[in-house]
């Protein structure tokens, strides 16, 4: 099947036809870059492939490695208020520092400045 039968094709479902379903100027989109290329590694690799950038309505919402930089919003605090997981360090908290809130954040790597966005052809 075609990336388009699964992107463009489906927003009748939901009845934005025209406005979502390609990267085009004022369409909804999210977009994500992963961290490896799922046709260039094993089988067993392809469930631990992450994003490495998640953005979605034009704000990036996540981001490592190599797009550190473009991510400026703090994670939000865990809901509600009351939760443990403000306090909750991890199982190995005795060896770490306390955090600071925020997520580490890999040291700044050069980001090219253009991005390339590879397609699977039709027909995969």
């Amino acid at each position: 099947m075609s990336v388009t039968m699964w992107t463009e094709k489906t927003t009748w479902l939901s009845d934005e036809e025209g406005r979502k379903g390609r990267i085009a100027a004022a369409q909804f989109a999210g977009l994500i870059v992963p961290d490896r290329d799922r046709f260039d590694c094993c089988e067993s690799e392809i469930a631990d492939i992450t994003s490495d950038l998640t953005i979605v309505g034009g704000r990036v919402v996540w981001s490592e490695g190599a797009f550190a930089s473009f991510d400026e919003n703090p994670p939000s605090p865990p809901m509600p208020e009351w939760s443990p997981m403000r306090t909750f360090r991890g199982y190995d908290a005795e060896a770490r520092p306390p955090s600071s809130g925020r997520r580490p954040q890999a040291a700044p790597a050069p980001v090219p400045s253009t991005a390339t966005i590879t397609l699977a052809p039709d027909g995969l």
